[in-house]
Parts: structure tokens; sequence; C-alpha cells
């Protein structure tokens, strides 16, 4: 999953706390963030931020927060962190070295101009022009 995705993510959350389920996640971390730091988090934002600072949240390392979202009894919002674990891991953007092994690069013939006008773009998405039969 990338950082802008769980930062969407983790905004949603934020949003669906009430005061006595920050509470709860501050009560929960009180023995990595200190005291003073913790009076000043007014928000699940700025909670999730300090978690992000002392690593304990990141893109690939939900599961912290999942599991104080469930002890708070906050199922549902555990849920919406790991489906978002789960949909990252099935992304099609994640090919495996023996896939990417597969894959041949090869240049566009001539200038994009002429290639465009040769077959109307084809050379751009599949890299051979049907026009001239070759790559």
């Amino acid at each position: 999953m990338s950082a802008a995705h769980l930062n969407v993510v983790l905004l949603e959350i934020s949003n669906q706390l009430n005061n006595e389920n920050l509470e709860s996640l501050k009560f929960l971390v009180r023995s990595q963030i200190g005291k003073q730091k913790l009076e000043r988090i007014k928000t699940g934002l700025q909670l999730f931020e300090v978690l992000i600072e002392r690593g304990r949240l990141a893109s690939d390392q939900t599961d912290y927060l999942a599991n104080l979202l469930g002890q708070i009894h906050r199922e549902d919002l555990s849920d919406k962190l790991n489906s978002l674990e789960i949909q990252s891991g099935n992304s099609d953007n994640d090919i495996s070295d023996a896939e990417k092994g597969k894959i041949r690069t090869v240049p566009l013939i001539g200038d994009l101009e002429s290639s465009f006008a040769c077959c109307q773009g084809q050379c751009f998405t599949i890299k051979y022009c049907p026009t001239r039969g070759r790559y």
C-alpha cells in the first residue's frame, strides 16, 4: 500500500473516532509516548503521526494500530485497516521477479508523430507497429 493511500484511510479512521475512543487509544499507548506529548494530542491524526514517528505505523506496518482499534472495540475501523492491507497485497503493481524477467521492452519506431500517424497510436500501447509489421 502506498503512503498516500494509508493517509486517506487514517483520515477516515480519525474522523470516525469519538473523544472516548481517542482517550482509550492514548491510554493504551501511554508506555510508548510521553505524558506531555499525549496531553497535546487532540485528534486521531495527531496520534497516528506520533505512531509513525515512533516506527509503530507505516504503509507496510498497520498491525499495531489495527490491534489497538480492536482493543477499544472498534473492530469496524480495525477491519477497514486490515482490508486495506489485503487489497494492497493483491495489487497488480506487485510483479514477481520471475514475471519481471519475462517483460521485454522495445523502443518505439520513429518519433511520436510518425508512429501515431502510421497506426493511430497502437505503437504506444503494444510497442509493435501493426502497419510496419515490426518493433
